[in-house]
């Protein structure tokens, strides 16, 4: 949403009309002495007031941005994005004989450049809440995997060409 609360996916049920789907959020909204208790009202609320969020919101019949990632979530491949690169080059004498462009297509895989089953990141031990501690909390989850290798942390995944063409000047 424009406030940043909600993911597209919340956004975009909540921007559902179809009568079947989360059909009584018209319902009565939490009230303000109630809103301590839930610090994240706001990103259940249609409208991003934390006031003018329905009670029914979260009930198990609700249809919540979660219930759509559990069932997609199996099926997705993690950090397997794929890029259009285009590059131009010249001679350096700006002559129209010395000059190319290209379009190359870059897939970046799961697998990192040395084979591994190590996690860039890995539970950090000294994770606490300050319920549970007493202190402040430690508010970082994760921490780098030293037992990773220094070139899979240098240099990440494994890139792949799909397809490389020289493509015309662009026009004027």
């Amino acid at each position: 949403d424009r406030n940043g609360r909600k993911g597209a996916l919340h956004s975009a049920v909540d921007a559902v009309t179809a009568p079947a789907i989360n059909a009584d959020l018209s319902a009565t909204t939490i009230g303000s002495s109630s809103l301590a208790r839930i610090p994240q009202a706001a990103a259940l609320s249609p409208t991003g007031v934390p006031a003018e969020t329905p009670v029914p919101m979260g009930r198990p019949d609700q249809l919540l941005q979660a219930d759509i990632l559990a069932a997609l979530g199996p099926g997705l491949a993690a950090r397997s994005d794929t890029f259009v690169i285009r590059a131009y080059g010249d001679d350096g004498e700006m002559t129209n004989a010395g000059r190319a462009w290209c379009e190359v297509t870059v897939q970046r895989l799961p697998e990192w450049v040395v084979p591994s089953t190590e996690e860039l990141n890995e539970s950090n031990a000294a994770y606490r809440t300050i319920a549970a501690s007493g202190r402040g909390a430690t508010v970082d989850t994760l921490q780098r995997n030293a037992r990773l290798s220094i070139i899979n942390r240098q240099l990440g995944r494994r890139f792949t060409i799909v397809s490389f063409r020289w493509i015309a000047a662009p026009g004027p």
